[in-house]
């Protein structure tokens, strides 16, 4: 019996860790939105289903603003989008904390954006993060992300329909790293603790 406790004290205490770790991870990835997250709502009323006998309810705009207002969400403005990537424009307050340069430097035909990984390296034409092209090491994904935010923050690039974007700083985002575990920042790391934190996620653009 008093094995049997220790087991389930072990494993109690190890919940804890592993849930501490987490939210102070959250609560770090969160700052540059102090907390907040921004979610884009659809309105699907209209949109045709693939399936004529789906019988699932749809909602209005009406119903998923009632649906956010209850949740204690705040309704920021109507989405609008820009460029060829469909960036959702935000008002400046929102992002504030994330915003690395003047935006008053930005070019007057150009829109100041923040970019997730995978934007910014479509921006640049390079791969960092892919299996083909990522580090294989933590000091040389340090190097890669520390080039990376060189070439891409207070530069100003064009998509090809002509729309101009000036990069003020980066989305909340993981470069490529999508776990804990040590495996992610060294290739064959064997370290005993990989089993356990493999299980914590960190953000990616797409949460």
């Amino acid at each position: 019996m008093m094995v049997m406790g220790i087991i389930f004290g072990l494993i109690f205490a190890m919940n804890l860790w592993l849930q501490g770790v987490e939210n102070n991870y959250r609560r770090y990835a969160s700052e540059k939105t102090n907390g907040r997250v921004v979610i884009l709502a659809r309105n699907v009323t209209n949109e045709v289903s693939v399936n004529p006998t789906d019988t699932k309810p749809t909602l209005g705009r009406s119903e998923m603003i009632k649906d956010i207002e209850t949740c204690g969400g705040t309704i920021l403005d109507d989405v609008t989008f820009y460029g060829a990537y469909d960036g959702v424009v935000l008002p400046q307050h929102v992002v504030e904390e994330a915003i690395e340069v003047d935006i008053n430097t930005a070019p007057a035909d150009a829109m100041p954006i923040l970019v997730t990984t995978s934007l910014g390296e479509y921006l640049l034409e390079r791969r960092y993060t892919d299996q083909q092209h990522q580090a294989t090491t933590a000091a040389a994904k340090q190097k890669d992300y520390e080039e990376y935010r060189k070439a891409i923050i207070g530069k100003t690039f064009t998509d090809t329909y002509g729309a101009k974007y000036f990069v003020v700083g980066t989305a909340v985002d993981n470069f490529g790293v999508s776990g804990f575990s040590f495996r992610q920042l060294e290739k064959g790391n064997d370290n005993v603790l990989n089993y356990i934190l493999q299980n914590i996620s960190s953000v990616n653009e797409k949460a």
